[in-house]
């Protein structure tokens, strides 16, 4: 079950696949996963969030970071 959202914007933007996330994680890897610059109100911006936020490993293993300065 997948968000038809996501998957577009996953598509466009050439993001990790939910599959290859999923896989690293059974495996016991840590993912750590980190957003640069990327507004909400960007094109897509909330979806590419997600996506980086579902491929991290935890919650507190992905970092939403506003600008190189952080």
């Amino acid at each position: 079950n997948t968000d038809p959202d996501l998957e577009k914007w996953r598509n466009v933007y050439k993001l990790p696949q939910h599959g290859l996330c999923k896989d690293m994680h059974q495996r016991g890897i840590t993912v750590y996963t980190v957003v640069l610059d990327v507004d909400d109100r960007d094109p897509g911006g909330r979806e590419i969030k997600e996506i980086y936020r579902q491929c991290a490993s935890s919650p507190q293993f992905f970092f939403d970071v506003k600008n190189a300065d952080e």
